[in-house]
């Protein structure tokens, strides 16, 4: 046998009478070494079954949280996630953000067609990768143009996970690659490695440049400091607050920004306390200013840096005349400038590429909620919360969808940055129901985070209120036509729809759609169409003059978008929606 396949090819060219320069474009495109990932594909039993099937959507109506008009509209999705995907892409839904926790296939919790996919299965990596590309090919086709996904992974997969995406979303759309430290391992053989990396994508970097996109965030703990100054200036003088200030930066360490620790200078100024740090005063590159600066105390001229003054002399008249250089003891050492922290400025930061949250608290908060252990290894809220928050600012409508739900913190993340900036951010969850996941640990968290809850302690936790509406996906054959067109309520392709609109429009209170679904039939092709006073603008503009109507909201056939012709037969889509409607 051939060892080179272009010699095999060449071979099997001549035998068949086929000259081998004919194919030269070919067999040179074989010849040209390939960067990427190579992995052989495992059918899902679910991909299987969508071949022949299309997702089912139900709704499960007494576990509808209703908390009333003008909150956000949520749904929960229970069922498996490729299904859940691909029902929302037939329904045409759009998100913002995606932010996903995959299993980290570390060969004790990823499973795969009902199985646990452990360390000694020799197609443990290539399983891991078709499972998730199936997923974040139709993840990126739910994206916005300027989308963003966050994807938690660990150690086992980063790498891969890394060139997959670079496949799926390409590799210029690539923003970072953050890494999350959140425990030490004091017991480790070699290295802690307590870290988890989260890989941040764009469906397209190229449109948020154009569009002037910069994202931007909130030191981290500012407000903490300012309350501690509120507290000190409400008082007024009190003498040197050095100490007060050091034990407050101690005390409140794991919650400021590293920035931030280095504000630890405190004076009084102008009536009110101020922190400061320092910087050096010397001109960045050389050529700074070169003029005369004076001690306060001793009245003589500074020592000068050697590469000049980095403010010119006006600026640095008004930064002394406003205290803020810092000077030695004598003239014989280099003054400094102080940084003052304002309300007023330095309030925003570019996020850093690593940061440290202390993961043991997102157990403990989780337990709270639920009044005892519920699931292992939850994501922090204030994880998830702090990123949506970076790249939602400017969109506080965004929709935020996460299809390996777990323990439902996504969910709540995102009603707890509403109601701290006022923003009506919306969440789509989805997740299986494995061990009873999705009803006793998902929706029961978000219920006990919308309505509130009592602690084990009983302390009394005001709810964040918010509207969910609970879905389950199943699937109805494509072909079996008595089963796909019958209208009876018995029968799931009028529920698939009806859902499917409600997922569409993030509508909470759907049950008049009951009255308004038509089922209008074109020789052997039938329509369902749903009428209604708002014309969406998504609408092709095709179908509108076709109908010749202001009340057409959605339509949707099980072949995709209503074409003209299909309505080639009304004259008037009034009076045959009456005649129609049962």
């Amino acid at each position: 046998m051939k060892d080179n396949i272009n010699e095999l090819l060449i071979e099997r060219l001549e035998e068949k009478g086929l000259d081998p320069d004919d194919f030269k474009d070919v067999l040179d495109a074989m010849k040209r070494p390939k960067y990427g990932l190579i992995w052989e594909d495992h059918p899902e039993h679910i991909e299987e079954r969508m071949k022949y099937n299309r997702p089912v959507l139900c709704e499960e109506k007494e576990l509808r949280i209703d908390s009333g008009y003008g909150y956000t509209n949520n749904i929960l999705m229970e069922g498996d996630n490729l299904a859940s995907l691909l029902a929302m892409r037939e329904a045409g839904k759009k998100v913002d953000v995606i932010y996903i926790d995959p299993p980290y296939n570390t060969g004790n919790e990823f499973v795969y067609n009902d199985k646990i996919v452990d360390k000694e299965d020799s197609f443990k990596h290539s399983k891991w990768l078709s499972f998730m590309e199936k997923r974040l090919k139709v993840a990126r086709d739910l994206m916005t143009d300027d989308g963003v996904i966050f994807v938690s992974i660990g150690d086992d997969e980063q790498a891969n996970l890394k060139l997959l995406m670079d496949e799926v979303f390409g590799e210029e759309n690539f923003i970072s690659n953050v890494i999350y430290d959140g425990s030490l391992k004091n017991n480790s053989r070699f290295i802690s490695n307590g870290h988890d990396y989260m890989l941040i994508y764009v469906k397209n970097k190229e449109l948020l440049i154009e569009n002037d996109v910069i994202w931007r965030e909130e030191k981290q703990g500012l407000d903490l400091i300012f309350n501690f100054l509120d507290t000190l200036n409400k008082h007024g003088y009190q003498g040197d607050k050095t100490l007060d200030l050091k034990l407050f930066l101690k005390d409140n360490n794991s919650s400021l920004g590293k920035g931030l620790m280095a504000y630890n200078n405190i004076e009084f100024y102008n009536g009110e306390y101020r922190v400061y740090t320092s910087g050096d005063l010397s001109a960045p590159g050389g050529k700074g200013g070169d003029y005369d600066v004076y001690h306060p105390v001793t009245q003589k001229k500074v020592k000068k840096p050697k590469s000049g003054w980095r403010y010119s002399k006006a600026t640095m008249d008004e930064k002394l005349q406003n205290n803020e250089i810092l000077f030695g003891a004598t003239e014989d050492k280099i003054p400094r400038f102080k940084r003052v922290l304002s309300k007023h400025d330095n309030i925003r930061q570019v996020a850093r590429s690593y940061f440290w949250e202390e993961r043991s608290t997102a157990n403990k908060e989780l337990n709270t909620i639920m009044g005892g252990k519920s699931f292992d290894f939850p994501k922090h809220v204030n994880v998830i919360k702090r990123w949506i928050k970076l790249v939602t600012n400017n969109n506080k409508n965004a929709k935020v969808l996460d299809f390996f739900a777990g323990s439902g913190t996504t969910g709540h993340a995102v009603l707890e940055l509403n109601k701290e900036d006022g923003g009506h951010r919306q969440f789509i969850l989805c997740t299986n129901n494995e061990n009873n996941i999705c009803r006793d640990v998902t929706y029961e968290r978000l219920r006990r985070v919308i309505n509130g809850y009592t602690t084990p302690k009983g302390k009394e936790v005001e709810g964040l209120p918010a509207n969910l509406m609970y879905l389950t996906v199943s699937d109805t054959p494509k072909e079996n036509n008595d089963v796909m067109f019958d209208m009876d309520e018995k029968q799931p392709l009028k529920t698939h729809i009806i859902n499917n609109l409600r997922l569409k429009h993030h509508l909470h209170h759907p049950d008049e759609l009951v009255d308004n679904l038509y089922r209008l039939r074109n020789g052997n092709t039938v329509h369902y169409v749903y009428f209604n006073d708002y014309i969406e603008d998504g609408v092709e503009e095709a179908i509108l003059e076709s109908l010749d109507r202001d009340k057409t909201n959605i339509m949707h056939t099980v072949e995709g978008l209503v074409h003209d012709e299909a309505f080639n037969m009304m004259d008037d889509v009034k009076d045959i929606a009456g005649l129609l409607n049962e």
